[in-house]
């Protein structure tokens, strides 16, 4: 059996956030999750504390992508492209970084 492709694995299911390199999330966060689901749509539900301290979601997002190469996807947020290295990915966990001014942010995310 060949082994899954990049995008074979991006769209095997939904990704949750387990750290960023900008400091920690707390477990409300941690149920948000990207979802590629198809070749070029991709699923962003973003959840975090209310002022009650309650798991809250801000919405699911949809967003059209494009693999650009094993290592590297352009999303189109509000019109504009950007731009996010994929530093690492298997069947359960993946890691992304994309440069936001001058700093690099890294997200690591499992199934």
């Amino acid at each position: 059996m060949a082994e899954p492709t990049t995008e074979d694995l991006l769209m095997s299911g939904k990704w949750y956030w387990v750290s960023t390199s900008d400091g920690a999330l707390d477990d409300c966060q941690k149920q948000s999750y990207l979802e590629f689901v198809d070749e070029d749509t991709l699923l962003i539900e973003n959840i975090s504390t209310n002022a009650s301290d309650v798991c809250e979601s801000a919405g699911l997002n949809s967003y059209s992508y494009e693999l650009i190469d094993n290592e590297n996807i352009q999303i189109e947020v509000g019109g504009s492209p950007s731009n996010v290295h994929i530093e690492f990915i298997s069947e359960i966990q993946l890691i992304i970084s994309q440069q936001l001014g001058g700093d690099t942010l890294t997200t690591t995310l499992r199934k």
